[in-house]
């Protein structure tokens, strides 16, 4: 009797709290990860003599930290039951859209092994935002939205640094750049996402520290003179708008509008001797006669996108195969930089439906989300709508490191809800 009590009052107690300890340590890990993803990316690639690098060019990196959450997941017992309570209207549009992956890339991709490669991504992407939801609470948000942050930070500063560490070499590839990259637009990414977070952060939470993450970001977009960046960020303020209010978008189109001058400041003390560089070069590209000039091509490449897509209009050509199929493509372009078209192409009508529809409840959860209470969602809404504005005009939807981005500011915004809606 005496030890039946010790056990219960001593022993479980003991377990329960190794128990929370053991899942502390599993979130911490998962959120380390997540914040350092770009830095860890960018110092494995970076290559003063750039050529073809497999991991870059599939963001080996970014790959292994998603499945190493999802590894962390699986471990503490949370992700099954994340996927097994996942709403049967969202993961009948999954299961579709991995049945075309595996038909594409079966019947139709006429390279395979490329196909194969995407779709281990892909489902990687998609375990890794059950993975995430399962690990990240409500109460977590602000926590990994600020880790988040300083990550880029961070990033932001080596990429100053290792463009100084080869400003006199006159054979550099300034056009690729290579650290975490394969074109300096690509980093426009970065510099949009972190300061979509970072003012969330101010807004939202009135994290002061945050302020520097803004400026750094804008200082990133003007320095590699990034044009879909100032899109995005637009597009993210029409979004706080309709869903957050008037007063959010105020205070964040205010904040962001005083944080220009410095970041303007910071872009143009030292820019890299390359025109495809700098504030200025954002400009010059405005100023070029036709409209595909003007968007550097994109016209050309969504009508040549759509019309092969257009021979295959059901279920498409399959992922991986646009670098082989569209003449443009085989000379510069790695995607059709807008989302739209890179679905219709790789998974037809249908595939495009499917995405549609998961756009849809994930824009209903959002919605959910920003009028469930006050809570910490303002970044969380801010970095989703800002990638997802940017994927109209560039691959953000294509890359991994932008797609892991996209899928934990929406597994923080569903997390936001009370229980019974999440």
């Amino acid at each position: 009797m005496l030890k039946d009590w010790w056990k219960q009052v001593y022993f479980d107690e003991i377990k329960a709290i190794m128990a929370n300890k053991a899942q502390a340590i599993t979130r911490f890990t998962a959120l380390l990860l997540i914040a350092m993803a770009p830095i860890i990316f960018a110092l494995i690639t970076w290559e003063r003599d750039m050529a073809f690098n497999p991991v870059r060019s599939f963001s080996l990196p970014v790959i292994l930290v998603e499945y190493t959450v999802i590894c962390l997941a699986a471990l503490t017992g949370r992700l099954l039951p994340a996927i097994r309570s996942t709403p049967l209207k969202v993961v009948l549009p999954i299961l579709a859209l991995i049945a075309i992956q595996i038909y594409t890339a079966a019947f139709v991709a006429g390279h395979q092994g490329m196909a194969i490669v995407q779709l281990v991504i892909g489902w990687g992407h998609i375990l890794f935002a059950f993975a995430t939801y399962s690990l990240f609470k409500r109460q977590d948000q602000t926590s990994l939205v600020s880790a988040i942050v300083v990550g880029l930070c961070v990033f932001t500063v080596i990429v100053y640094g290792l463009a100084l560490s080869v400003a006199t070499s006159p054979d550099f590839q300034w056009i690729r750049f290579g650290a975490a990259v394969t074109n300096v637009r690509h980093l426009g990414y970065y510099g949009a996402l972190l300061v979509a977070l970072a003012l969330g952060l101010f807004v939202e939470g009135r994290k002061h520290w945050a302020l520097i993450g803004v400026v750094l970001g804008l200082a990133l977009l003007f320095w590699t003179g990034s044009r879909g960046g100032i899109f995005a960020l637009l597009f993210m303020g029409g979004s706080v708008l309709c869903l957050s209010g008037w007063v959010k978008a105020r205070q964040s189109a205010l904040v962001a509008l005083l944080a220009c001058l410095p970041a303007l400041v910071l872009a143009s003390v030292w820019v890299p001797p390359d025109p495809s560089w700098g504030p200025m070069s954002m400009l010059g590209r405005t100023d070029r006669g036709t409209l595909n000039a003007v968007s550097s091509g994109r016209v050309a490449i969504w009508k040549q996108t759509v019309a092969q897509g257009l021979e295959r209009p059901l279920l498409g050509w399959g992922e991986g195969q646009f670098k082989y199929d569209i003449p443009l493509a085989r000379t510069y372009f790695n995607h059709p930089h807008n989302v739209f078209v890179q679905y219709f192409y790789q998974w037809g009508f249908v595939g495009l439906m499917l995405m549609m529809l998961l756009l849809i409840f994930a824009i209903r959860h959002v919605r959910r989300a920003i009028k469930s209470g006050p809570d910490p969602s303002l970044p969380a809404l801010m970095g989703f709508a800002c990638l997802l504005g940017f994927s109209l005009v560039d691959g953000t939807l294509y890359y991994p490191y932008p797609v892991m981005m996209l899928l934990v500011c929406l597994c923080l915004l569903i997390s936001s809800q009370p229980p019974d809606h999440a």
